[in-house]
């Protein structure tokens, strides 16, 4: 699996806001949020990077962790 990282914002409503994403080498602007919903425990978003590459991030709120569900370039 390719090498991931999140550069987040805190929010109070939803833990943390993706506003970066590294993938695959390179770091990228979260252009837009497509969609997010809440699960148990977790957070996930489903953005849009600058390079137009889309995302489904999930962020674990008890260990304040991002984990990568889906890439599409």
């Amino acid at each position: 699996m390719e090498r991931f990282c999140v550069e987040s914002q805190p929010d109070e409503a939803r833990g943390c806001i993706p506003r970066r994403i590294g993938f695959a080498g390179a770091m990228q602007d979260v252009v837009d949020i497509l969609d997010e919903w809440p699960g148990q425990d977790h957070h996930y978003f489903r953005v849009r990077t600058a390079d137009n590459a889309r995302f489904l991030v999930r962020f674990n709120e008890i260990d304040q962790s991002w984990s990568l569900v889906f890439f599409e370039a």
